[in-house]
């Protein structure tokens, strides 16, 4: 019936307004990072031989390679400005700075990113 009367124009919009809606957030620990290794031009995926790490400040960590789609992950649940470094034998360094993660009001917000390694002359 409130819904009748409110599209008639007899109640208020402000008589129906929904309760606040409250944030659950889950326990689980989210990974800052989701990055994929790749040969730039072959486009196959060079895990788990490469070496990611990430660096903050004095922070420094390397991620791990994990299975079925070995994307490298880990630094979980810390948000912050990161640079990246990836190595692989027979290829030229990958590198990037400026790299943010960011966070919601529960988890951090993971940054995806593809590494495109060339191989060496």
């Amino acid at each position: 019936m409130r819904t009748h009367l409110l599209a008639l124009g007899l109640l208020a919009p402000a008589a129906c307004a929904p309760a606040a809606i409250e944030t659950i957030c889950t326990m689980e620990a989210r990974s800052s990072f989701a990055v994929t290794v790749v040969d730039s031009a072959s486009g196959q995926n060079l895990a788990p031989t490469a070496t990611v790490r990430v660096t903050a400040g004095t922070f420094s960590d390397t991620l791990v390679a994990l299975p079925p789609d070995s994307l490298y992950s880990g630094v979980h649940e810390r948000p912050g400005e990161y640079a990246m470094a990836v190595t692989r034998s027979g290829y030229q360094p990958w590198q990037r700075s400026g790299v943010e993660v960011g966070r919601d009001e529960c988890h951090v917000i993971t940054h995806v990113d593809t590494a495109r390694l060339r191989r060496q002359q």
